[in-house]
């Protein structure tokens, strides 16, 4: 399994209103998926999703913000994080969010992906 880890998105967001990703993102991210990069995981934004970044090659995993309080949009004030499950067949994105009350980060959605490359 091969993982990429960048500051700057290099996934587009569309949701998040136009906020920019990283110079040259789309040619990083098939230059990377041509080299077998399965999962690229970025921040910057405080705000979590998930997204294809290359479909069918590799995933997008944008993180939250789990220690501060400059979550952005719908995540403004609240602590998140990605917890990720690789399997040999597919990936699993658990998204959650600080439930002060109970003190623990809560699932608030759960995604599966097939892997490009299934281990063997």
């Amino acid at each position: 399994m091969r993982v990429v880890v960048a500051h700057h998105p290099l996934v587009d967001a569309s949701e998040l209103g136009g906020e920019p990703v990283a110079a040259n993102g789309a040619r990083a991210l098939a230059l990377l998926a041509a080299h077998g990069v399965e999962l690229v995981r970025s921040g910057h934004l405080h705000h979590a999703f998930v997204l294809p970044a290359v479909p069918g090659r590799s995933l997008g995993v944008h993180c939250g913000t789990s220690t501060s309080s400059r979550g952005r949009g719908a995540e403004a004030g609240v602590n998140t994080l990605n917890w990720i499950e690789i399997g040999p067949a597919e990936i699993a994105v658990s998204c959650r969010r600080l439930a002060p009350a109970r003190g623990e980060f809560v699932e608030v959605e759960a995604r599966r992906f097939p892997r490009a490359r299934p281990a063997a």
